[in-house]
């Protein structure tokens, strides 16, 4: 069971690294919001596009159009993120990032909200710590998370992966 925290933990900060989820903790997301990101129904195809979409960005970083990439992937931590919107305008406005997941059939709301969900779902397995997002996930998230774990393990390193892209 302690190896199962470990990587748990080590999937929620990995996620909490990751710009969507991270700027839009700064100031918390709005009540509407959280109904938006609760009511998201996780799947293991969009999942797998999520990551195969996370790879390909990842391969293009280190091509030989990375510095372009890299930039535009550098604008968008710099974006404001206060709401679900927001995140939706950050993915939308810059089509050469929103591409890669365009090309697994991903819309910009699976783009944003596979993350959050994740994020959320996954923090609330861990047993011995409170449901900090209570308000934002649901049980069927949760159980999606304890019953993909292998996913969570390559969303952790496909994210490992882009982060270390040069």
């Amino acid at each position: 069971m302690t190896r199962q925290i470990q990587v748990w933990t080590g999937i929620v900060a990995t996620l909490l690294c990751f710009a969507t989820v991270a700027q839009g903790q700064q100031d918390d997301f709005p009540p509407e919001d959280k109904v938006i990101i609760r009511d998201y129904i996780l799947t293991v195809d969009k999942f797998e596009g999520f990551i195969d979409g996370l790879m390909t960005l990842a391969a293009a970083k280190n091509s030989d159009v990375a510095l372009a990439l890299a930039l535009e992937l550098d604008d968008i931590d710099l974006e404001p993120a206060e709401t679900i919107s927001d995140l939706r305008a950050q993915i939308t406005g810059h089509p050469r990032v929103f591409e890669f997941y365009h090309r697994q059939g991903l819309t910009a709301d699976d783009t944003v909200l596979i993350p959050l969900g994740a994020g959320y779902a996954a923090a609330a397995t861990a047993p011995d710590d409170p449901v900090w997002y209570a308000d934002r996930i649901s049980p069927a998230q949760v159980n999606f998370m304890r019953e993909n774990s292998a996913l969570m393990d390559r969303l952790v390193e496909a994210y490992a992966v882009l982060y270390a892209a040069q």
